[in-house]
């Protein structure tokens, strides 16, 4: 067991340390300790993993603890290597959020009940086991994760926003190939857009730039249903500000342009004459020509920029310029499978 300054320390590379690498370590070596230890001092481990204080809430460890100590008879000694701690771990850990969901499924049927001081507690349990999954970046993630953001009994719940917070932060924390669920799934229905749009404001890997811009082609070429679009293309373009990447200015100048159904105008006029869709609004073109200055000036742009006169007309944004040497190379980026994260061990 490390010591209490040592766990301390591990403890703050968790909580409060930015580079997944030093996370990593730190998550790793009080993984490990888990089979050294028993009783309080294992307990002291996982609420360190869990990211929460020796003196806060124990609901979440006492509960993988008793998991734990429940298989140990099947659990390999020595401790096996960091990814099969990961695993095994992770199991645990999904299998006791399936069992917290359960319950505050029940408490859900009373509104007064779902904000009762037991309810609470099993609302930080799931709260900590999904800040546990966002250091184990395991794929076991999304199906606790979507089974909670897609649970609409809970969402008018107070403390839901809290809980929504830690779930997407573990499903953004999950590799690129992963998260392509979650892209995928974006769109379908309003009810999928509404539960899983709030992901994007968490993703900070650029390399998920390529499949985010893609994302938005998709939705603008196929999807019928104009408020599901409008409202995919409206996140999608903030969080592509956010990451500031250029990769996202040839579909951003699409927006721009007004076109739906691509680069070919004969796409755009069957589109609007003949299946009678919706041009894009003047609202989320405007935003797209923001955010497009926004990225190729490495910084924000005011919106009022955008109402002065300017002798740039919407051809000039579909067109390579002098300036934006590699522009046709970023072009062909979103036609090529976004590269995938390198699997932690």
């Amino acid at each position: 067991m490390p010591d209490r300054k040592r766990l301390e320390a591990l403890f703050a590379e968790i909580t409060q340390t930015v580079e997944r690498e030093k996370r990593d370590y730190a998550g790793d070596a009080l993984l490990a300790a888990l089979w050294v230890e028993t009783g309080e001092k294992r307990e002291a481990i996982v609420r360190a993993l869990c990211g929460v204080s020796q003196s806060g809430g124990g609901v979440v460890a006492v509960r993988i603890c008793r998991k734990f100590g429940a298989g140990e008879a099947s659990i390999p000694l020595p401790p096996p290597p960091a990814r099969e701690r990961r695993r095994l771990i992770g199991a645990i850990a999904v299998e006791v959020g399936q069992s917290t969901l359960h319950t505050l499924a029940a408490y859900a049927k009373d509104p007064a009940e779902a904000e009762s001081a037991e309810a609470l507690i099993e609302v930080q349990c799931l709260y900590d086991l999904f800040r546990l999954m966002e250091l184990l970046r395991l794929p076991e993630t999304l199906a606790s994760a979507f089974q909670f953001l897609l649970s609409g009994y809970l969402r008018p719940l107070t403390w839901y926003p809290v809980v929504q917070h830690a779930a997407c932060r573990a499903i953004a924390a999950l590799p690129l190939s992963e998260q392509g669920v979650v892209y995928g799934a974006l769109g379908i229905s309003q009810r999928m857009s509404q539960a899983l749009l709030p992901v994007l404001d968490y993703v900070n890997n650029l390399e998920a730039v390529p499949d985010i811009a893609r994302l938005i082609g998709g939705i603008l070429s196929s999807h019928e249903d104009p408020i599901i679009w409008e409202e995919v293309a409206w996140k999608v373009i903030k969080a592509l500000e956010r990451m500031g990447d250029r990769r996202a200015l040839p579909m951003l100048r699409r927006v721009a342009s007004g076109q739906r159904g691509g680069m070919n105008l004969l796409q755009n006029f069957v589109l609007r004459e003949i299946h009678g869709e919706r041009p894009i609004s003047e609202s989320l073109r405007q935003e797209a020509r923001r955010v497009i200055l926004a990225i190729e000036r490495g910084g924000s742009v005011d919106r009022q920029t955008l109402l002065r006169p300017s002798s740039i007309d919407n051809a000039e944004l579909l067109r390579p310029s002098m300036e934006r040497d590699g522009e046709q190379k970023e072009r062909g980026e979103l036609l090529r499978p976004g590269a995938k994260d390198e699997d932690e061990g």
